[in-house]
């Protein structure tokens, strides 16, 4: 039976629930969205790690290593579940009733450039035949970045005064019914535009709820003009300007960000930075990403008990350098190789890292955590080095693993100092943490692997698992916890196997029931 005949004697009512099955909406929290989305500078966060091609196996929900990024920030996988353009239409295009149907879904649009008129003339003169119409737009993304930057320049610098308020009354009279702007915007010119043309809108919609994406660069930061997104869900993105350290605390005053994400933004060399001041003030936000730097312990230990936090995850890169005597030979070499004349690589006793294990342990309002060895993940990868248990390392953390309850995401990234088989052990008995998704990349395990796979299934609690897996040692489809687990959903490689041949086959695990 064909749609067209079916649609001749189906009550309207039920066509209607059939319309809206078939449509189905996106996800908008603002961590699905990212400044460039079609850059592929590492830079443009949010980003999980650094790119890799190729490295996730096929017919999986997670596309990109920015989604392995976005559970941390979230707790869930984003749904990108949208038909595209041509797809509305030709549900459109069915019947009259069909057209009103999918006319009435959408409540949302998209705008790019400046926020003119000139953007919705067009839905004007097209309302007859538009699956758009104004009076439905709820909610607006407004990308205020052209594809091209040198034109972002361009169209930006000659014409940067605020919309006029007649012109702006004009534009919000044809949308009775907005209550959300979401923006997406660089620092600078691009920043001034959005303070001004949002502070006229605001004028007319005192109630409008507003979101920004903030991509800031070094000495970037423009004068707001009293603007200050109000909605939660607020990110701000800050590239090379981590190296003014006194005038960016500052500025995020102002922001009050839900989530800040610092880089350096591909330096050839990276400046170790002091962040006591700026973590001092982030009470309000909820999530906090430091890449190509890595915070002392002490500094990390001040933010995991700053009073009245609101910080939910965290992604940092920490240095533990183990002493000869315990176990550090091997890393320090290595390091002394790559930094012959590095006077701050310097060993401690692991008394600062318990320190820190202790606050972690007793911290009520972390859900994600993400913790990376800066040296073996930023410097040489690890990508071959052996696990090296280290027990001054290893064994302040078990408190955290044992007695912290709200914990949901744990990264342990290029952290072998800390993996054992007291590890797995636990592991394997845990149930006070729920680990929605366990980061154990940048580890080798080898011929362990099989141990931390039976504790995983033993306790069955993870979601979703990122891994480095060796194929030539331990073929992923012949493993137990693939095929019988009840809790995992998926499962994620960050190294390429380079043996012979392809990687393991995702839908010969898929039949799990």
């Amino acid at each position: 039976m064909n749609t067209l005949s079916s649609s001749s004697f189906l009550p309207l009512y039920v066509q209607s629930i059939i319309i809206n099955k078939l449509i189905n909406y996106t996800n908008d929290h603002i961590c699905s969205r990212t400044i460039s989305d079609s850059c592929e500078e590492p830079e443009r966060a949010p980003y999980y790690d650094r790119p890799r091609r190729n490295n996730i196996l096929s017919n999986t929900p997670i596309r990109s290593n920015s989604e392995i990024c976005k559970l941390l920030y979230t707790g869930e996988l984003p749904h990108y579940q949208h038909r595209g353009h041509n797809q509305l239409i030709n549900l459109a295009l069915v019947s009259k009733w069909w057209f009103q149907v999918v006319r009435g879904t959408r409540t949302e649009l998209t705008i790019i450039g400046r926020f003119t008129k000139d953007i919705f003339i067009p839905f004007i003169q097209q309302q007859q035949h538009s699956i758009y119409q104004l009076c439905n737009i709820q909610k607006i993304h407004w990308s205020c970045l052209l594809v091209n930057y040198d034109d972002d320049v361009k169209d930006y610098t000659y014409v940067v005064d605020e919309i006029t308020p007649s012109i702006c009354k004009e534009i919000i009279d044809l949308l009775p019914h907005l209550d959300t702007i979401n923006i997406k915007t660089r620092g600078g010119i691009w920043l001034e535009y959005v303070s001004k043309t949002i502070n006229q809108i605001l004028v007319l919609v005192p109630n409008l709820k507003s979101t920004m994406l903030l991509e800031l660069a070094e000495k970037d930061f423009t004068e707001m003009h009293g603007f200050t997104p109000n909605h939660s869900t607020m990110v701000v993105h800050i590239r090379d300007s981590i190296f003014d350290e006194t005038n960016y605390p500052d500025n995020l005053d102002h922001l009050k960000p839900s989530y800040v994400c610092l880089f350096q933004s591909g330096q050839l060399i990276q400046v170790h930075c002091q962040y006591k001041d700026m973590f001092s003030r982030q009470q309000r936000t909820k999530h906090i990403t430091l890449n190509d730097d890595y915070v002392d312990l002490m500094e990390l230990y001040d933010l995991v008990t700053l009073e009245d936090s609101k910080l939910e995850s965290l992604e940092v890169s920490v240095l533990i350098i183990p002493s000869e005597e315990d176990g550090g030979a091997l890393i320090y070499d290595t390091i002394e190789t790559y930094h012959p004349d590095d006077e701050q690589v310097e060993t401690f006793d692991g008394e600062e890292w318990a320190i820190l294990c202790d606050g972690l342990q007793d911290n009520t309002t972390l859900k994600r955590l993400l913790l990376k060895d800066y040296y073996r993940c930023q410097i040489f990868s690890a990508i071959d080095c052996p696990i090296l248990t280290i027990p001054i390392f290893e064994i302040p953390f078990r408190s955290l693993w044992e007695n912290n309850a709200t914990i949901e995401y744990l990264g342990l990234s290029y952290l072998s100092h800390i993996i054992s088989s007291q590890f797995f052990d636990e592991i394997s008995l845990n149930q006070t943490i729920t680990t929605m998704v366990l980061d154990v990349s940048g580890n080798m395990f080898g011929k362990y692997a099989t141990n931390l796979y039976n504790a995983l299934l033993q306790s069955d609690t993870v979601q979703y698992l990122v891994v480095d897996q060796d194929y030539r040692q331990c073929p992923i489809n012949q493993l137990d916890y693939f095929l019988k687990s009840k809790s995992l959903k998926d499962y994620f490689y960050t190294n390429e196997w380079k043996g012979d041949g392809g990687g393991p086959n995702k839908e010969e695990t898929e039949d799990k029931d």
